[in-house]
């Protein structure tokens, strides 16, 4: 990302979409929740309800990238343990014929 872009998203000119949001996120390894504001308000002057309805379809989008991403890392951090349990294995067989 150049560093205009990354202007534009800081000052609002250019928004970014929730499936971008999920890989900025785990770029980061961090909950895409971490960047969303606490809660929706649908008693909000501005809201109508077609807008909370596309509110909550986004956060439940956002909640779901969110569950992937952490499925995500479960499996590669599952995947890590096996590799150090198999060395770990290796190594005390090793010690064990000498």
């Amino acid at each position: 990302m150049t560093q205009p872009s990354y202007r534009e998203l800081e000052i609002g000119v250019r928004t970014i979409n929730a499936v971008q949001l999920g890989e900025i996120a785990k770029f980061f390894r961090i909950p895409v929740n971490h960047f969303y504001l606490e809660g929706l308000d649908p008693r909000a002057e501005h809201n109508t309800d077609e807008v909370y309805l596309e509110q909550l379809k986004e956060q439940l989008e956002v909640y779901r990238l969110t569950l992937r991403i952490h499925i995500s890392r479960n499996e590669e951090l599952e995947a890590k343990l096996k590799r150090k349990d198999r060395k770990i294995d290796e190594l005390l067989t090793k010690a064990a014929k000498l």
